[in-house]
């Protein structure tokens, strides 16, 4: 190049021409020295040179191997108490949202066989447009009424199924609303149970669903404060199906094991229809498990007796429970549940539902925002979840340790 930009010069006469004999004589020496050109500390050329990483063998073998941390998931169990990474309680005050269509039997576009959207299909992805689209002051409501989290279903059947990712939702779409509402959630410090419902992942089976299934875990990763549940109502969703006891059994130790192999080491939630089947101490659980009941009838039995069958179980067992699934439209209820969860034999429960069209929703102005609180959510507010604190009590202490010092209630 400099004899190029030189050449050119001396087409412009005598000093074109000295400047030529000048630049081939500074090669000339240049090459007799045994190098080439040479450039500034500012050079470009220079910088580009050492930016760029030696890949000789000697090189290689003393850098260091990548390594990936574990994810660190915000709750894990400890005996009968569900705790925070200072060990401290958590008092478990969800409701339930809808924010992605679950139920709808796919596959040829087929309305659904049964529940509110039996008679309009359209139901299935419009009631939960509301939810998601104002979910910011769905979710101021919930903090104020003291609610710390939700409990969130997804559907990898309807979420890859071509009907309806042809009008509606990609796969990634799809995962991408989901793990938005997730992530909304958790940067306002507020948890979720998270699981499959209505069809799939349980477990996971297919390349396609298999793929869905880490991708969506994956983008909940980040926040670390959910807890995945197996699935929703076993009895309900695969013995009319035909299956038996020990079959859903093997269906909810094989999830188990996937999701571990798979980097899920936080809590996993288990519907208590599995309750007596040992999945407390089965291998792949790690003693990270949480026994989660639900209750709608209260005629037949007391508060008293049901929040004690609760207590029971998880003293005998070992683990937390949960009502993970209630409503009510009885104070004393209300009342008998608090004091159960305030003197940490039981570890909470989830409110059903907080904006849905099923008639247990817990606003009464679900067509339209979602924010107005209902009779029941009233209740759910004055007699639970504004009383009590999200973490609570001294910090559990560590086997074989001396109790820990008391500190201040944290909401």
């Amino acid at each position: 190049m400099v004899i190029n930009r030189w050449t050119r010069g001396a087409l412009g006469g005598t000093a074109g021409l000295l400047g030529l004999v000048i630049a081939v004589f500074l090669l000339v020496a240049t090459l007799a020295n045994g190098c080439g050109p040479t450039a500034s500390a500012a050079s470009p050329v220079t910088k580009a040179k050492t930016a760029v990483p030696s890949t000789s063998p000697a090189a290689a073998s003393t850098s260091p191997a990548p390594t990936v941390k574990a994810p660190t998931y915000s709750l894990h169990c400890s005996g009968q108490y569900i705790v925070n990474s200072k060990n401290q309680r958590f008092n478990l005050k969800f409701t339930q949202v809808y924010i992605v269509p679950l139920w709808w039997e796919t596959g040829s576009g087929k309305k659904a066989s049964w529940g509110p959207w039996k008679n309009d299909s359209s139901h299935v992805v419009d009631s939960y447009l509301v939810n998601y689209d104002n979910r910011a002051a769905q979710m101021d409501a919930m903090q104020a009424a003291g609610i710390n989290g939700a409990r969130l279903w997804f559907c990898p059947r309807m979420a890859l199924d071509p009907y309806f990712t042809s009008k509606y939702y990609t796969p990634q779409e799809y995962i991408k609303r989901f793990a938005t509402y997730c992530n909304d959630m958790a940067a306002r410090g507020m948890y979720m149970i998270v699981g499959c419902n209505g069809g799939g992942g349980f477990p996971p089976t297919g390349d396609a669903e298999i793929k869905f299934m880490k991708s969506l875990l994956g983008a909940l990763g980040p926040n670390h404060n959910w807890i995945y549940e197996l699935t929703n109502e076993p009895d309900i969703d695969f013995s009319r199906g035909g299956e038996n006891w020990n079959q859903i059994l093997q269906r909810c130790k094989d999830t188990i094991t996937w999701l571990r192999k798979n980097g899920y080491s936080g809590p996993i939630v288990i519907p208590k229809w599995m309750s007596g089947g040992g999945l407390e101490n089965y291998p792949d659980s790690q003693h990270n498990v949480i026994m989660s009941y639900h209750q709608y009838d209260f005629g037949k039995v007391s508060a008293e007796q049901l929040m004690q069958d609760r207590a029971d179980y998880s003293k005998k067992h070992n683990v937390p429970v949960i009502n993970g699934e209630f409503q009510t439209n009885k104070d004393h209820y209300m009342d008998v549940m608090y004091d159960y969860v305030a003197t940490n034999v039981v570890s909470g429960g989830v409110g059903f539902n907080w904006s849905d069209q099923d008639g247990l929703n817990m606003t009464s102005d679900w067509k339209t925002s979602g924010t107005t609180l209902n009779d029941w959510g009233t209740r759910f507010r004055d007699h639970y979840a504004k009383k009590l604190p999200t973490f609570k009590g001294d910090p559990l202490p560590a086997p074989g340790s001396p109790k820990s010092p008391p500190e201040a209630q944290k909401k």
